[in-house]
Parts: structure tokens; sequence; C-alpha cells
């Protein structure tokens, strides 16, 4: 009897060894990661949307942020009204930027603005107060809009000087 469990406790150890450096490699060559991604998506999805804990959020510039939309500052002053027509869109009541513009815009270059679910005769009255100055846009864009009634997601407009 004393051999049977010297035996067990042998395979126990080269048990418990061998699934520890299985576990250690997976673990190193990130061999478990899609699947413990796609577990917390799975556990996200299943609790559903939570609402916020407070009404205030704050949206920060950070290293991240810079190496998520490839630009460099000072950024373009549009890139800054694509991020209000963001917050607007998701509810935003007030939008404050703690951030300086010292730097003018570029001289020269034409302004692009991504506009989604959006109009040329509405961004015509924004933009110039006439919603029949919606040719021009169109014409600046020489054939790039699909739709003049609705602007589509991922569409670039050129707004021509005023």
């Amino acid at each position: 009897m004393g051999k049977f469990q010297l035996n067990l406790r042998r395979q126990s150890i080269v048990l418990v060894s061998l699934v520890m450096v299985v576990m250690l490699s997976l673990t190193i060559f990130r061999l478990t990661e899609a699947v413990e991604l796609s577990a917390v998506n799975v556990a996200f999805r299943v609790r559903g949307p939570l609402k916020p804990a407070s009404p205030v959020v704050i949206v920060a510039i950070d290293d991240n942020t810079f190496d998520i939309n490839g630009l460099q500052w000072p950024w373009p002053r549009t890139y800054f009204a694509q991020i209000v027509d963001r917050l607007k869109a998701g509810g935003a009541q007030l939008i404050a930027f703690d951030v300086f513009f010292f730097e003018p815009e570029a001289l020269g270059q034409p302004a692009t603005y991504t506009v989604q679910g959006d109009t040329l005769s509405s961004i015509a009255a924004r933009v110039y107060g006439d919603p029949n100055a919606w040719p021009r846009i169109l014409a600046a864009n020489a054939g790039q809009i699909r739709n003049p009634n609705l602007i589509e997601p991922g569409e670039t407009l050129v707004l021509p000087a005023r």
C-alpha cells in the first residue's frame, strides 16, 4: 500500500506540473487572448447596456488618442467639429474643451468634414446660411457624393470657401 501512495503522489505532482507548464505557455504566447476577449464580449452582450453612473463624461486626449487617430498636434479644427457632432449624436447636452487653440489653421487647404446622416441642403444652410447653396458643395466634391439627399457613413465632404 505504501508503494501505491508514493506512485499516486508522483503522478499528481507530474500532472500538476504539466498543467502549470501548459497554462504558463499559453499565457506567455497569448494563445488564450482571443478566447478571453470573446468571453468578455459575450458577457457584455448578455449584460446589456448600462446607464452611466454620472451625467458627466470626460473625453480625454492622451497618448492612445494620438496612436488611434494618427494625427499630430495641432489637430485640424474640422476634427474637433467631428468630435462635437459625434458627442451631440450620443446625447451630449454640454460640450467643453480644455484645449488651447493657439496655432492658426493651415491656409490654402480646403476643409474636409465628415457628416453622417445629413443632407447637402442642411449642411449648406448651416455653413453658408443658405440651404439652396448645396450645388456648390456637390460641385466641390466632384461626384464623390452618392446621394445628395442623405450623406452616408464614411463619406467625406469638401466644403468650398464662402
